[in-house]
């Protein structure tokens, strides 16, 4: 298994919440079509990501990196909201304990995670890609992404073996698992 796939302390919380977003799932029609929708955005951010990211081989500005850094945490983000609002009633006590466990996420990622991987992984690439990622980091928000590409879309296109190489068809087929486990709880 690969390094950064080993469990480890942030994985193990991770698949715990999911675990327990999918027994206290209690989805609506109206909750499941709005975050499966959102959902479905969220992956497909993340799978036009994987197809261009070639990690460790050379630094990635074409596709979404051209228009925010961290299109996969963007897309994880948006992906773990559509989960929890597919997966809640709305209305006491589902929507307070998604709605909570929610938050709380959101707050543990933007307060905890992010910053701490931020700062890891732009001192990686820095070292690795020097001038050329201090132009990238200048130029590209990190979260929230540019409406035009803040970098020229030249170079690397999108393929689905990237997909493959970065492990993104095996997220795509877990969000499937889930959202069709859902749907029998409807």
């Amino acid at each position: 298994m690969a390094s950064s796939k080993r469990p480890n302390g942030r994985r193990l919380v991770l698949y715990g919440a999911g675990l327990a977003i999918l027994v206290l799932a209690d989805p609506t029609v109206p909750t499941f079509g709005v975050g499966a929708g959102l959902a479905l955005l969220g992956e497909l951010l993340r799978l036009w990501a994987a197809g261009h990211l070639e990690k460790n081989r050379s630094l990635t500005t074409t596709g979404p990196y051209a228009h925010v850094k961290n299109p996969l945490y963007l897309g994880s983000l948006i992906l773990f909201c559509g989960i929890v609002l597919a997966a809640a009633r709305p209305e006491p006590p589902t929507v307070w304990v998604m709605g909570g466990g929610y938050l709380v996420g959101l707050l543990a990622f933007f307060l905890i995670y992010f910053p701490r991987k931020l700062r890891i992984e732009s001192a990686r690439l820095r070292r690795r890609f020097g001038s050329e990622y201090e132009r990238y980091d200048a130029a590209v928000p990190a979260l929230i992404p540019s409406w035009r590409p803040a970098v020229p879309r030249e170079g690397r296109r999108w393929l689905w073996r990237r997909v493959v190489r970065n492990s993104e068809h095996w997220t795509a087929a877990a969000i499937l698992a889930v959202f069709a486990y859902l749907a029998l709880r409807l």
